[in-house]
């Protein structure tokens, strides 16, 4: 790995990165970014795959696992040596048995956090089940929580290490009517639950909760004590204090109209329609290693280009917000059009690393599992001191 410290190359780089769009930065923000971007590329067999829609990645051993369908199995590779480091084959029926999986989060070098229905189990090395929790019963009996919680790519599963916890969503139509929360937090030490009371926009109960396939609410456990989530249809910001019991909402300047609500009566087409054509804000991201929180953007669009052909959910521009630890907004980066899988991205020590396997991209390699690196660092204005960004270059 070639360390580069010319800044000259790395705003090249950032060519790649950036769209024609121009940059959005916050007037009120004290410290400014620059970044730099690198690519990583794994060499696969025609056994692995050069795309993960399920996927985790554990920080602290820098390790990527993807759930590989076809052979039932998790592909482990190591992001440090660029390489495969093994498999992890699932059984399919008896007490190792797994069904359809939702969600998977690394919990330790050598075993795997899953999720599927009414389960949360924990895989070792050997791809034996060396812990089931069923929580449909605790569910049951429990009448602060909403329903079976569930992951997918709206929802990813977040495993805190911190906390021995995972942060879990449960799926209702709305919830303006309900005390109900869709976030709980399931302690994996001693087997409970703890609702996290969840706050909405005041326009979210005057659209009765209608935001058909984007009444989505994701979040992340940050450290011992704090929770921060976000709605699928909304800019704003929230967390959730697990010691104090208090929230705060970190409201954000929308630069565009508000996303309509849809009348639940609609067809599956007009609510494919409808969340084609609006803005997505997913789920926020913290990065600990350079105390700043991240947040992709999924800009709406016309369902019919210039040309009129019709447009798909992969021609959506992709947008990065970057935010202080208090959620001052820096800026926001717009990304390079067919070039990054949408939901296939996560923070490692080296930066905010995306898959680059976008179906639509011309360097589309088949036969490599490829991934670009986004680091950021602070320019502090009081000092006078900037801190050059180090690209990690794979030649």
């Amino acid at each position: 790995m070639q360390i580069i410290k010319n800044l000259q190359i790395a705003i090249a780089l950032v060519v790649v990165f950036l769209t024609g769009c121009s940059t959005q930065q916050s007037e009120n923000s004290k410290n400014e970014l620059i970044f730099s971007l690198d690519s990583l590329a794994i060499k696969i067999d025609s056994s692995q795959l050069n795309g993960y829609d399920t996927y985790g990645f554990n920080a602290e051993h820098n390790v990527f696992v993807g759930y590989n369908s076809p052979l039932n199995s998790f592909d482990l590779y190591s992001l440090e040596s660029k390489t495969a480091v093994g498999r992890i084959s699932a059984g399919t029926e008896g007490p190792d048995g797994i069904g359809q999986i939702e969600g998977i989060s690394p919990i330790g070098k050598d075993s795997i956090l899953i999720q599927h229905y009414g389960h949360l189990k924990i895989l070792n090395a050997s791809g034996k089940v060396i812990k089931d929790y069923n929580y449909v019963d605790q569910i049951e009996k429990n009448n602060d929580l909403s329903g079976n919680p569930i992951s997918n790519q709206y929802v990813p599963l977040r495993y805190s290490s911190r906390t021995n916890s995972v942060l879990l969503y449960s799926l209702r139509e709305s919830y303006v009517e309900s005390n109900k929360s869709p976030l709980s937090l399931f302690n994996l030490t001693n087997s409970t639950f703890e609702q996290i009371p969840v706050r909405f926009p005041k326009y979210y109960k005057e659209a009765n909760g209608n935001y058909g396939f984007m009444n989505y609410t994701n979040g992340n456990v940050v450290n011992d004590t704090l929770v921060v989530y976000n709605h699928l249809f909304a800019p704003a910001i929230y967390s959730y204090n697990l010691k104090t019991k208090q929230s705060k909402e970190y409201e954000q300047v929308e630069l565009e109209k508000q996303i309509r609500s849809i009348n639940i009566s609609k067809s599956p087409e007009e609510w494919e329609k409808h969340a084609l054509e609006s803005t997505h804000y997913l789920e926020v991201l913290y990065d600990p290693y350079r105390q700043l929180y991240y947040q992709f953007i999924w800009k709406g669009i016309s369902p019919k280009d210039h040309s009129n052909e019709h447009n798909s959910f992969l021609d959506k521009e992709l947008h990065l917000r970057v935010f202080t630890p208090d959620f001052k907004q820096i800026g926001e980066y717009g990304l390079a059009k067919h070039t990054y899988t949408p939901f296939n991205w996560f923070v490692s020590k080296h930066g905010i690393i995306l898959s680059n396997n976008h179906p639509n991209n011309k360097n589309f390699r088949e036969n490599y599992l490829r991934f670009y690196i986004l680091q950021f660092k602070k320019i502090h204005k009081k000092s006078n001191i900037y801190f050059s960004s180090v690209i990690y270059r794979n030649n």
